[in-house]
């Protein structure tokens, strides 16, 4: 199919509207998100002064990410807007929103590993998350200007655009973060609605709260990392599109993280919480193993018999002693 200069120019100015209208609602989503997660960070540090090293190096590394990468942008979008070089979107938008989703989709694997005991669960989400870094790694080199394989783009062609065949690279790191978005929230969603059945009832509305936290946030990065994948694919109509939900993946990502820690201020637990949420997630496997040895083993259960017969005995006395002290025989 050929095109006329007329249509070809049209096209052309049709599609540098769609990228530069992109860039600027992706600007300011990204800043909007920014600023909610600063409020959430300021939050978790006052919360939280006791949690461990490693989660408090997650997080503030996810923030020093997120700003690095919203600060990059804000540059290329005032800066370069009229060389339409734009290297630095290129390279911080999918590197680092890959990272984001590689740190986070790592800490939902740890809480798996407690709650579920599966190396095999945790190494598959793991090694999801490896997969859709690549993924955006060589999506990134793929992309870096005159330091990668193509030459620099047009405004046109901002991140990848609309005169240029999507890469493979951009599937894999859209596709497996997706994937392993949904398998985290269908894997915690069930072992923790499978183990709520033996917990104390207060241990069960923390479970059901964790549970919808889990699915809003699985459901969210979930549904930007498809709307990510479907306009790349069809980046041929829609243009450079794509840009806004590329922006905006990572700090969904760090949000989303941030909100889950900070919920345990709402069970009630100040400081301190943290301790106790984790001994409740791990005590999920141990007293679903006890009941199980309990049932399995007719010693146990005949000395746990007994010991509860001697409890009514003993209630029942100290009744006894306490309505001859109230009611004394005439």
């Amino acid at each position: 199919m050929t095109y006329t200069q007329e249509e070809l120019a049209r096209n052309e100015k049709i599609s540098e509207k769609i990228a530069s209208v992109s860039l600027q609602v992706g600007n300011s989503l990204s800043w909007c998100l920014l600023g909610i997660l600063t409020i959430q960070v300021y939050f978790y540090y006052l919360a939280f002064p006791k949690d461990g090293r490693r989660t408090k190096a997650a997080v503030y590394t996810l923030y020093c990410i997120e700003t690095i990468q919203t600060v990059v942008i804000l540059v290329d979008n005032t800066v370069d807007f009229f060389k339409g070089n734009y290297v630095g979107i290129r390279i911080a938008v999918p590197l680092l929103c890959g990272l984001a989703a590689l740190i986070t989709q790592c800490i939902y694997a740890n809480r798996i590993q407690i709650i579920t005991a599966s190396r095999f669960l945790t190494w598959s989400i793991r090694v999801m998350s490896i997969f859709q870094f690549l993924g955006a790694l060589l999506f990134a080199i793929g992309l870096s200007g005159p330091y990668g394989l193509l030459p620099p783009p047009p405004i046109t062609d901002v991140v990848f655009g609309a005169n240029l065949t999507p890469p493979i690279s951009g599937y894999i790191w859209t596709g497996f973060s997706a994937i392993c978005d949904i398998s985290i929230c269908i894997v915690m969603s069930y072992s923790l609605l499978n183990k709520r059945k033996i917990v104390m009832s207060g241990t069960r509305k923390k479970i059901d709260r964790l549970v919808s936290l889990v699915i809003e946030a699985g459901t969210i990065t979930a549904l930007v990392n498809f709307s990510a994948l479907i306009l790349l694919a069809t980046s041929g109509f829609t243009g450079s599109a794509h840009i806004v939900p590329m922006i905006i993946l990572s700090k969904v990502y760090a949000n989303s993280v941030l909100m889950l820690f900070n919920n345990r201020k709402a069970y009630g637990g100040g400081e301190d919480n943290n301790k106790l949420s984790v001994v409740e997630a791990s005590t999920l496997r141990f007293a679903a193993k006890t009941m199980i040895d309990v049932s399995s083993d007719p010693e146990l259960d005949s000395c746990e018999t007994d010991q509860q017969t001697r409890l009514m005995g003993c209630e029942a006395e100290q009744r006894g002693q306490t309505d001859a002290t109230e009611h004394p025989p005439v």
